[in-house]
């Protein structure tokens, strides 16, 4: 809680505000002023209202959209074929180690460590 001062006609009023909420000098509760965060918010609905109401502007939005998703998918599966492809190698790698490992023992070569399972590898 905290305290204001005022003077009206000579006289000191004072005021009490609180954590729910602020007090005017007379001690009636203040009119609280919008936060900055609901006007962004209420602009932004406009905008996107205004969006619906251009077919011209809601067209020309959905296409930049569907661009932007079709890059992100190519983007992935350029991604995808390079992991793959990295994983094969690796693969290939741990193949070739237990063969090494497994020669080096005087041991034979097991159908698992020749070849391991690739699930989802071609």
């Amino acid at each position: 809680m905290g305290h204001t001062y005022s003077t009206k006609n000579g006289s000191i009023q004072t005021a009490t505000t609180s954590a729910s909420g602020r007090r005017s000098a007379a001690g009636t509760p203040a009119r609280p002023s919008p936060s900055p965060h609901k006007e962004i918010e209420r602009l932004v609905v406009e905008q996107i209202r205004a969006i619906g109401r251009d077919p011209a502007l809601l067209n020309a939005t959905l296409a930049h959209a569907r661009k932007q998703a079709q890059d992100s998918i190519a983007a992935l599966e350029s991604e995808r074929a390079i992991l793959e492809r990295d994983l094969k190698r690796h693969y290939r790698e741990v193949r070739t180690l237990a063969v090494e490992a497994a020669s080096s023992n005087g041991a034979a070569p097991s159908r698992a460590t020749s070849r391991p399972r690739c699930v989802g590898i071609q």
